[in-house]
């Protein structure tokens, strides 16, 4: 055991005379582990990421919400279609065309609306994510007339 410790002895003065170590306390600061202040930068780095990570996906999501809102109404006017070949009239409501049926919601939870007019006859609108006509950007309206 002496020897071991004898020989550990001779390298760290090799090294410390290789200018490999200054000092004795860096070696323990090293082996003591990080402080206080370099993990609160960690995790003030980690943050700022997923910060921005964050703004990124946002935008993302709310475009998914919007294609699928134009998805959902694009099947609707494929049902409205079908009803009018068998029932030789427009239905007068998204609640006639799914009679028995669950009616579909907007991806934001919201029921689409069948307004009379527009190409067709009709128009099939989703109010978008305030729920209210009319609004811009992710509150804007989905229409089928702005589809096609």
């Amino acid at each position: 055991m002496d020897q071991d410790t004898t020989t550990l002895r001779e390298r760290l003065d090799v090294l410390r005379d290789m200018g490999a170590l200054r000092d004795m306390g860096a070696l323990r600061r090293m082996r003591r582990g990080m402080t206080l202040m370099e993990i609160m930068i960690v995790i003030a780095i980690i943050l700022l990421l997923m910060g921005a990570l964050t703004f990124g996906l946002a935008g993302i999501f709310g475009d998914a919400q919007r294609s699928t809102a134009e998805l959902s109404i694009t099947r609707i006017n494929e049902k409205v279609k079908i009803y009018q070949v068998k029932k030789k009239k427009l239905p007068d409501s998204i609640t006639e065309l799914y009679a028995g049926e669950a009616e579909p919601k907007d991806p934001w939870g919201n029921p689409f609306k069948m307004k009379k007019g527009g190409k067709g006859g009709y128009d099939i609108v989703s109010m978008g994510a305030d729920g209210k006509e009319g609004g811009s950007g992710g509150d804007a309206d989905v229409k089928l007339s702005e589809l096609e």
